[in-house]
């Protein structure tokens, strides 16, 4: 409807890339504007607020909690996620396009990169880990950086016990103790089709604000020795 509102033309992405839309979004708008195809463009997600027999439903199958023990990113006790409503809209644009109209600048985007897991429910933790490995390890080829040029992550964990754990043991072997691990959903809850543009907001404000956000909730995390988590207060930055 705000397109419609507005005359803005482009693609939805929705409709077959569920929670990673927001995502697909920001970084086909990069590579929009790095082949030339586009000065600026409006990019982003939104979620409208959850339904009962939507919660049920993911309940059922192991993805959302609706206990008090859950929401809560690399909790080894977390039952699942906590379903949120929201949006986040990001204008990605050219440096100079944005100098010139005396733009805020958050961030810049240096890569991306993204790769799908066919029947995610099927796969064992293990093989899980190595597709999140291969694809952190691809978008920092991408960006033209190492691991080790890395200070701050922020992860996509939401409270699934199976992908949180893969995504610590990932975070362990590209980063180990090198950077600092961050995540929304323990805060905010998980934003479904949001959720990622929403994760690129809060990562530019705190970017912007000089802080990292702690990952809240209490527990043992995953791989917790092997990693930095950022908890209970947040960091300030340089």
């Amino acid at each position: 409807q705000i397109s419609i509102q507005n005359g803005i033309k482009g693609i939805n992405y929705s409709c077959v890339n569920g929670v990673a839309s927001g995502m697909v979004s920001i970084g086909n708008a990069m590579y929009a504007i790095a082949d030339q195809r586009a000065k600026r463009i409006v990019c982003g997600s939104s979620e409208w607020e959850p339904a009962v027999d939507q919660i049920h439903r993911l309940n059922e199958r192991g993805i959302a909690s609706v206990e008090k023990s859950g929401g809560r990113p690399f909790a080894k006790d977390s039952d699942g996620l906590w379903v949120a409503e929201g949006a986040a809209t990001l204008v990605v644009e050219r440096a100079d396009v944005a100098q010139e109209r005396g733009a805020k600048r958050y961030a810049d985007i240096t890569g991306y990169t993204q790769s799908y897991l066919p029947d995610l429910e099927e796969l064992d933790i293990q093989d899980i880990a190595q597709a999140y490995e291969d694809n952190m390890l691809n978008c920092i080829i991408d960006s033209g950086l190492k691991p080790e040029d890395i200070e701050v992550v922020q992860a996509n964990a939401c409270g699934i016990p199976k992908l949180d754990q893969a995504e610590a043991i990932a975070i362990k072997n590209v980063f180990g103790k090198g950077a600092a691990i961050t995540a929304t959903a323990g805060t905010i809850g998980h934003g479904l089709g949001a959720s990622s543009s929403i994760n690129v907001a809060y990562a530019a404000i705190q970017l912007d604000e000089g802080f990292i956000a702690p990952i809240l909730g209490d527990g043992e995390f995953f791989e917790n020795q092997s990693i930095d988590y950022v908890r209970h207060d947040a960091r300030i930055t340089n």
